[in-house]
């Protein structure tokens, strides 16, 4: 090589053209032309669905506590048959409802202390959101199946994956003065009268509506959609409420049937 010869920068990679690698506007083609498609938005980093969450864990949308349906269910058409589904349910779920009974007095019991946590460091206590959040999902669950909202016959369990559920925000601070005992849960039920009243004329509503939800269910074996937004929200609404009175959220409940 004489003196006067440039060595060039660097060699080219195996596979890379030697003008060097194109530009980005046309890196697409140029991974086709190559036999290698281009990947695709979702692989790229911040693209795609979220991780899902553990069940009972948000986050919620819009306020601490969510109940969620899986609206994409299919149910047997039979379920649909007029008052016979729904009264066939009720029999099923007797195991559930003598098991919720017994568990609704241990939940009774645990009000006794878990304003305790609430008191000394202003948050509810994991195992609260465990035990009576896990009681409330259960009964949601019930209720949803019972009145067609989900097919599954629902899992003797708090946790088990389900079309129903009902989540929390467990890092909520709260006011540590609504720990003070009784007095705080006594304060917060007084203050969801507005909400107990709204709930009264709403559940006289959903009582008419199931005499109805059951025609789309024997037509198309789907529950409607118009279903789970107002019977569904009735019992997201309900479930945000009391969970409220017992201290399992801090700010004061929307009077609001959506997320």
């Amino acid at each position: 090589m004489s003196g006067s010869e440039i060595p060039p920068a660097n060699p080219p990679a195996p596979g890379e053209p030697a003008g060097g690698p194109p530009p980005a506007d046309q890196a697409p083609d140029a991974a086709w032309s190559a036999g290698t498609p281009p990947a695709s938005p979702g692989s790229q980093p911040g693209w795609g669905a979220p991780p899902s969450s553990p069940p009972g864990w948000g986050p919620p949308s819009g306020y601490p506590i969510d109940v969620t349906f899986d609206r994409e269910q299919v149910l047997n058409q039979l379920w649909g048959i007029p008052f016979i589904g729904v009264a066939v349910r009720s029999i099923l779920a007797i195991p559930h409802l003598i098991v919720l009974a017994f568990y609704g007095l241990v939940v009774g019991l645990l009000q006794l202390v878990t304003w305790i946590p609430v008191l000394l460091g202003g948050r509810y206590p994991e195992w609260g959101y465990d035990l009576v959040g896990g009681y409330a999902r259960w009964l949601v669950r019930v209720a949803a199946y019972v009145l067609l909202l989900a097919s599954p016959y629902p899992p003797f369990s708090t946790k088990a994956p389900y079309p129903v559920d009902v989540t929390f925000d467990r890092g909520q601070q709260l006011n540590r003065l609504w720990g003070i005992p009784f007095f705080g849960i006594w304060v917060r039920a007084i203050l969801a009268i507005p909400h107990w009243i709204v709930l009264w004329l709403l559940g006289i509503l959903v009582g008419f509506l199931n005499f109805i939800t059951w025609i789309p269910v024997l037509m198309n074996g789907r529950y409607p959609q118009w279903g789970y937004d107002l019977v569904g929200g009735y019992y997201r609404y309900y479930a945000r409420v009391v969970c409220w009175v017992i201290l399992m959220a801090g700010p004061y409940p929307p009077i609001r049937l959506g997320s």
